[in-house]
């Protein structure tokens, strides 16, 4: 008895230091960004069908993350690397919904077009930088989740208060374009401009996300939760809660995880939600 009483005691400080270490508690305030971020733009994505602008743009994240790291070295300084890669990724988004404009087929075509673009821009730039900064690039592809400075999280909260609060305020918008966009227009609906005001979002979102967890496991994390989630309820706004709430629990989980064997976080909370992904498909047959 005493045996098993001091066991749990030992264990229960174990999870005490990891939760208490500042490490973890700036990887769970990225976890909660991410899930936040994740359970309002991956069902756009989804009911869109422009699921592959996530590839694209997180590609691009990794063009204008080289892009600023070449303007700090040679240009300004001072320059954030974030904030260039930031707004790279959201012009690439833009620029795929202009030109993809008139169809699906034409936009995954546009969408494919800027993914070749951005990876052509980091290629020629990672040529150039100085190559003690190269890693600082493959940090936005591997993620770390685990060294978000205090500057990070307050650029990728404030992105995320922006996504929040457009998407709550065209929410009913949103789903009119992605589920009947002729009805919406028939009923007088700017869809252009909603088409752009989705398209940003998810784009500035993706850019949060491939921030915090890198944009390899990406397509995760945006696509998987609404797809899990559309297997066990019909409602759009159970959808999104119940994404949100996977990327939480899943991040939570793969983060303890990590700290406890040693392991990249990104890729074991990407690992879990697939694996639970396909568990459940099994089941439901």
């Amino acid at each position: 008895m005493y045996v098993i009483l001091y066991w749990v005691i030992g264990m229960l400080d174990d999870v005490i230091s990891i939760l208490m270490n500042p490490f973890f508690i700036k990887a769970f305030v990225g976890i909660f960004i991410s899930a936040l971020v994740a359970g309002n733009i991956g069902p756009i994505l989804t009911t869109r069908g422009i699921s592959f602008l996530t590839a694209e743009v997180a590609h691009a994240v990794l063009g204008g993350a080289a892009l600023g790291i070449f303007i700090r070295s040679f240009i300004f300084p001072n320059v954030d690397p974030l904030i260039i890669a930031l707004l790279f990724g959201i012009l690439s988004g833009l620029i795929a919904a202009y030109l993809g404009e008139g169809g699906r087929g034409r936009f995954e075509a546009a969408i494919g077009m800027s993914l070749a673009l951005s990876m052509a821009i980091a290629v020629l730039f990672l040529a150039i930088i100085p190559s003690e900064d190269i890693p600082l690039v493959w940090g936005y592809l591997l993620g770390d989740i685990l060294f978000l400075s205090l500057n990070d999280i307050i650029l990728l909260s404030t992105s995320t208060i922006l996504i929040l609060i457009i998407s709550l305020l065209f929410n009913r918008e949103f789903l009119y374009i992605a589920f009947d966009e002729d009805g919406a227009k028939a009923m007088g609906l700017n869809t252009r401009l909603y088409h752009y005001i989705s398209v940003f979002i998810s784009s500035l979102g993706i850019v949060v996300l491939t921030k915090a967890l890198g944009s390899i496991i990406i397509y995760a994390i945006l696509i998987v939760p609404p797809m899990m989630a559309s297997m066990l309820t019909n409602s759009y706004t159970r959808i999104r809660v119940l994404s949100f709430l996977s990327v939480l629990i899943y991040g939570i989980i793969g983060l303890y995880i990590s700290f406890l064997v040693n392991v990249a976080p990104s890729g074991l909370i990407a690992l879990l939600l697939v694996s639970t992904y396909i568990i459940i498909r099994l089941r439901r047959g």
